[in-house]
């Protein structure tokens, strides 16, 4: 077979899907970990072994590194990696520490409980006896990054363009830390995957291409101390209303330049030159004064209503606020959870048991 003949059986296996057959708009948990503390050291000893003998392990090590669990196994399930760290260094002689079991996986590539069943007792364990050390969530929006605009949360926020194998990110505020957001064209990072599968029944090799717009937001909610980590357990609005801190998101459909043009015409002097303050996001720099930002803000707030396409803009960002994201980490924590109203009634009366004690 010669060069031509290859070329043209591999393009064959060529598979064209589109994104938005794949990724739905809205909330998603992207990624979790959460460290489980079970009631007896015999349960990890039963995980070690199935891990022993568990042909998905790629990668297993030990450690003595504070910030890791003893020891360490990363496997391979169908869609995506599961980590698993069993005993915790940081406290290592404590019977807490001997007990502890961390996970962190991606939620939307492995059913945990169903594709490594021998984890099923921690949906059983108690809820203060589990922490939610962090949640990454996702939101999809079906359109090009280049037309999606956003505004800092404050005015020294620090935002970094990472480029790699052709797939540019935003980064907003450190990342790995509390409400650090980054944001990325989806269709691009799932092309970056250049890996083939060979089809059993036909020999041919077999490459998927997505095509189709896809803009991910992404952003990380990391309780700050253990109280929060227990508390995640029985999330509420205000909870989430507190601890996350969203960014003001629109689209550039030609309205900024619209906008634009408008100042020029109709407004002139310090009038103007405000106004493009609010326009460019230097309001906060500009005005001396809140009633000033405010007056500003409200008259360039309308300029840009008689301009923006309401319809197309509620369709992608309707679902972009708090409320949507409890909804979707309750059920996301429901989900992980046997028997949710008992266990949020036990572990509240367990909270109030703490507080008395230190009152």
């Amino acid at each position: 077979m010669d060069q031509k003949e290859i070329q043209k059986k591999i393009k064959k296996g060529i598979e064209k899907i589109n994104i938005q057959e794949v990724f739905q708009q809205g909330w998603k948990v992207d990624k979790a970990k959460i460290k489980f503390i079970v009631r007896d050291k015999s349960f990890l000893d039963d995980v070690s072994y199935y891990l022993s003998i568990d042909t998905r392990v790629i990668q297993h090590f030990t450690s003595g590194a504070l910030k890791n669990s003893h020891d360490n196994f990363t496997l391979e399930c169908k869609k995506g990696n599961v980590y698993i760290g069993l005993e915790d260094n940081s406290n290592m002689n404590t019977d807490e520490a001997r007990k502890t079991i961390t996970i962190e996986y991606n939620p939307q590539k492995v059913d945990l409980f169903t594709e490594l069943n021998y984890l099923e007792p921690l949906r059983h364990l108690d809820l203060h006896r589990r922490y939610i050390l962090y949640l990454d969530l996702a939101y999809d929006m079906y359109i090009n990054i280049s037309d999606l605009r956003y505004k800092k949360r404050r005015k020294n926020e620090y935002r970094a363009l990472i480029e790699h194998s052709h797939l540019e990110t935003i980064y907003l505020k450190r990342f790995g830390t509390t409400n650090a957001v980054r944001i990325y064209d989806k269709t691009a990072e799932m092309n970056a995957d250049k890996s083939a599968e060979l089809e059993e029944d036909t020999g041919e090799i077999k490459t998927t291409k997505y095509y189709g717009d896809c803009t991910r937001y992404e952003i990380r909610v990391k309780p700050e101390n253990r109280a929060e980590q227990l508390m995640f357990n029985i999330t509420n609005p205000f909870l989430i209303e507190n601890m996350i801190k969203l960014h003001e998101l629109w689209l550039n459909d030609g309205t900024e330049e619209k906008i634009l043009k408008k100042l020029e015409q109709d407004y002139k002097g310090n009038e103007f030159l405000r106004l493009l303050a609010v326009h460019q996001n230097y309001d906060d720099i500009a005005f001396g004064d809140n009633r000033t930002k405010k007056k500003y803000r409200e008259m360039y707030s309308e300029i840009k209503k008689s301009f923006s396409s309401d319809q197309q803009e509620n369709e992608i960002f309707n679902n972009f606020n708090t409320d949507c994201i409890f909804s979707t980490t309750k059920r996301y924590l429901d989900s992980i959870t046997f028997n949710t109203d008992l266990q949020s009634k036990l572990l509240t009366h367990k909270i109030m048991d703490i507080q008395k004690k230190y009152k």
